[in-house]
């Protein structure tokens, strides 16, 4: 008799967590689609500001420590033999050069302030999304609550209600970002940053062909 606990249990668990997830996809539809604007920017600010503005950032690092070397050879070069005609051919492949370099460097800028204000922003929404979806659900508890018969009131204190239904608020709201937002921006910066990678190692072997 007491071997047929634990098959029950492994039975009983996967319906278990398809039950909570349908609650938790239940409270998003509720809770999430009341300020689909604020989602939005809370899904783009943290796309820009963790995923993709790094990735960015990364790939222009690269092809400035690329493009360094290509520069400081052409400059080291200029004191050659053949000061003609390979001078005159050489002028233009460096301006090229220096110019990709440049604008290498001003997008890296680019993408680095923009890592920096994203986290601000995302900062700002998240606190945004958080706190109005925190509210809705205390108000709709505090609704539930009043509903109840006088003698919950006997047997529960009002300072400890107001603290259970804070509590409550406060880790629904951040349990629906953790498990219906979050991880899909995970995978998605997983991805871009396999690519990322993938690139890299494309670039290092085009150049070491």
């Amino acid at each position: 008799p007491g071997g047929s606990i634990a098959p029950t249990t492994r039975q009983r668990l996967p319906g278990a967590f398809r039950s909570h997830f349908g609650v938790m996809l239940a409270l998003g539809k509720r809770y999430l689609l009341r300020h689909k604007l604020l989602v939005v920017l809370y899904v783009i600010a943290y796309l820009l500001g963790h995923s993709v503005l790094p990735a960015a950032v990364g790939l222009y690092a690269q092809q400035i420590s690329n493009g360094i070397p290509v520069a400081a050879l052409g400059a080291s070069s200029e004191g050659g033999v053949n000061s003609g005609v390979a001078e005159v051919r050489r002028a233009p492949t460096q301006a090229t050069d220096n110019s990709g370099l440049w604008r290498a460097y001003g997008l890296w800028l680019a993408a680095t302030l923009g890592v920096a204000i994203m986290g601000l922003a995302f900062s700002y929404v998240a606190s945004a999304l958080g706190g109005r979806v925190s509210n809705a659900i205390r108000r709709d508890l505090f609704a539930a609550i009043l509903l109840k018969p006088s003698l919950f009131f006997h047997e529960h204190e009002a300072q400890q209600l107001t603290m259970l239904v804070n509590q409550l608020s406060l880790q629904v709201q951040s349990a629906l970002q953790d498990v219906l937002i979050n991880p899909l921006l995970d995978l998605f910066g997983v991805v871009l940053l396999g690519y990322s990678l993938f690139q890299s190692l494309q670039a290092v072997q085009a150049r070491g062909g």
